[in-house]
């Protein structure tokens, strides 16, 4: 996948998750997971994800993924 679609497909995500479309939104960011799979906005995006959920749990799991792939 190029640049350009990976962009549009994260923008897709982010228009379903503030939607509130977050059954969209997960199956766009899995897919853009494959693509980059440490990408921290994708991380951090399944982060706020998991919160919209209300699962805390998870969001603090996807959170701690961010942080271990870009500890810098």
């Amino acid at each position: 996948m190029t640049q350009q679609p990976f962009n549009i497909l994260i923008a897709e995500a982010i228009r379903h998750h503030e939607a509130g479309r977050l059954d969209e939104a997960d199956a766009a960011y899995r897919l853009a997971l494959v693509e980059a799979p440490t990408h921290p906005a994708i991380l951090h995006n399944f982060g706020l994800l998991a919160v919209s959920r209300g699962d805390r749990r998870a969001a603090i799991a996807w959170f701690d993924a961010v942080l271990a792939s870009h500890p810098g």
